[in-house]
């Protein structure tokens, strides 16, 4: 299941590359690649997880006014806890997300601010090595502004601002899945800047956040995780138009 994950992050990838930085009057292909750190906190639940990734992401933009991307983060970690049974206080962790974006500028072409309706998989999976940890898998959807400034003649402001809804969670504890129950939704935003080697190129450093809220996760009937409003922190750097 992970190596089908890792070829199809890969294969976005590289298709990516064979188009990035190539830029014409009516559509540009850009693609960026990362490293970042990750933290994740679980809220009500004694469980913490931190970890290391790699960010790959391909994009379209057509007249400058409406965009289509495909990106993810793929890494590992370790997941630590103290006093839940039946889990590690510290199991090996798998991190894997995706994401699919499409939207619309509704701000000046030099000054972009994108509309944008996100699909994305988020995946922390701490049961790899000995099925002890925790496994939380989350569907989501929703929408997001993204946009850019320039604060100087080569460095640009770049910003989001999203909100989602969780439409499908689950839990594996102790080989058990439950189902998140209710309405649960997720808070995000992130601030960064890119350094500009070119009009396609450059360097860039990026700061993300992620506020969940999550309901309880029932399985029969029976509460197997309690609700728990949990935070994500990630710091990522990284080279754009490759």
């Amino acid at each position: 299941m992970f190596y089908k994950k890792i070829l199809a992050l890969f294969c976005l990838f590289f298709a990516s590359y064979a188009n990035a930085a190539q830029c014409q009057e009516s559509k540009c292909w850009l693609g960026h690649f990362g490293i970042g750190g990750a933290y994740y906190d679980f809220g009500s639940a004694d469980i913490s997880s931190y970890g290391a990734y790699i960010s790959l992401e391909g994009k379209s933009v057509y007249y400058q006014r409406f965009q289509f991307a495909m990106g993810g983060r793929i890494g590992g970690g370790l997941t630590q806890s103290s006093s839940i049974p039946f889990i590690e206080s510290k199991a090996p962790l798998f991190i894997f997300d995706a994401y699919v974006k499409i939207g619309a500028n509704i701000a000046t072409k030099s000054t972009p601010l994108f509309v944008n309706l996100v699909i994305e998989a988020d995946d922390h999976n701490g049961n790899i090595a000995s099925h002890n940890g925790i496994d939380r898998s989350l569907i989501l959807l929703g929408g997001e502004l993204e946009g850019a400034m320039a604060i100087s003649p080569l460095t640009q402001l770049d910003y989001s601002l999203g909100y989602a809804w969780v439409g499908s969670g689950q839990y594996v504890v102790n080989d058990i899945k439950s189902k998140v129950n209710n309405y649960s939704d997720e808070i995000n935003a992130s601030i960064g800047f890119t350094r500009n080697i070119s009009d396609n190129t450059g360097f860039y450093a990026r700061l993300r956040g992620k506020y969940q809220n999550l309901q309880k996760a029932l399985y029969q009937n029976v509460q197997q995780f309690p609700a728990s409003h949990n935070f994500v922190a990630m710091l990522e750097i990284g080279f754009k138009g490759l």
